[in-house]
């Protein structure tokens, strides 16, 4: 067992990873280590998409959405003006159909059951500091990203809400 004081002390501690069974116990193993290491509080607390582990039957009913969801379009949908890769975030659902707010601010109806190539998100927050690494739990082709991919933060900037990261590509 490696104590969080060995962490901080070691040249290792940039090589150490933590395994965790669920994503529940990772996220506090990641706190506490933060703490630990007194670096909580010491970040920038940004905003994730947590992907729902959805059936595909749940994807294509509306009454798995709720308000503030978000969605991916995972292909080309002209109708609504998506490309694929591009989000949505929920407006409200009833039986049959959702209301999203695209991110042009555009207000459009869906039937998922006639457009079903989605994913499904929460939007959830994380502490982040310039050093920390993280990893890419899908891909976005178009930033040459790849699911499981790793990088370490460079910037962050809370009023531009962007953050930059370096992948061991560059």
């Amino acid at each position: 067992m490696v104590s969080t004081r060995d962490l901080h002390n070691s040249s290792d501690s940039l090589q150490t990873l933590t395994v965790a069974g669920t994503n529940h116990a990772r996220l506090r193993i990641n706190e506490f280590v933060r703490q630990e290491l007194r670096l909580a509080g010491a970040g920038h607390v940004v905003s994730v998409l947590e992907r729902r582990n959805l059936t595909r039957a749940q994807l294509r009913s509306s009454l798995s959405y709720q308000k503030d969801d978000v969605v991916q379009f995972l292909r080309k949908y002209d109708s609504l003006g998506a490309r694929a890769g591009d989000t949505a975030a929920v407006v409200s659902a009833e039986p049959g159909l959702v209301t999203l707010r695209m991110q042009n601010g555009a207000i459009r109806q869906w039937r998922p059951t006639a457009m079903e190539h989605v994913a499904a998100y929460d939007i959830g927050s994380r502490e982040l500091t310039v050093g920390d690494e993280v990893r890419f739990t899908a891909n976005q082709h178009g930033l040459g990203v790849v699911n499981g991919e790793r990088a370490r933060v460079e910037t962050i900037d809370p009023e531009a809400r962007r953050m930059t990261v370096c992948t061991s590509e560059g």
